[in-house]
């Protein structure tokens, strides 16, 4: 079973998963914390615990190419995540860079 090479070093932007994929407010990622907060309870003051959970599932559930992302290869690595009201599946995206040694930065986390 594959994983993320250098996984442990990935790169997870607090910004992406505070501002953006838990903030209900924003523009274009609104529907996602919508979906966060209805499925698990996850809110924006939770992201550190969203990003813990991320961190551990790209440790331990399969990485399996998903096209591509500007212009590099895309995998997606889906785990389950539990909040403060229940559990879902969550699907992450990652893409490599060389500027970053080779770790995989997450591109989008969305609940399945």
């Amino acid at each position: 079973m594959p994983f993320l090479r250098n996984a442990e070093k990935a790169i997870v932007p607090v910004k992406k998963i505070r501002d953006y994929a838990l903030n209900p407010d924003h523009v274009e990622g609104g529907h996602k914390a919508r979906v966060f907060r209805a499925a698990t309870g996850l809110t924006r003051a939770d992201h550190g615990l969203l990003i813990e959970q991320i961190r551990r599932g790209i440790l331990r559930y399969e990485a399996l190419p998903s096209g591509s992302y500007e212009g590099q290869v895309k995998y997606q690595v889906d785990m389950p995540i539990a909040g403060p009201t229940g559990t879902a599946t969550l699907r992450t995206a990652w893409i490599y860079e060389d500027e970053h040694d080779g770790a995989p930065r997450l591109v989008t986390a969305y609940i399945l």
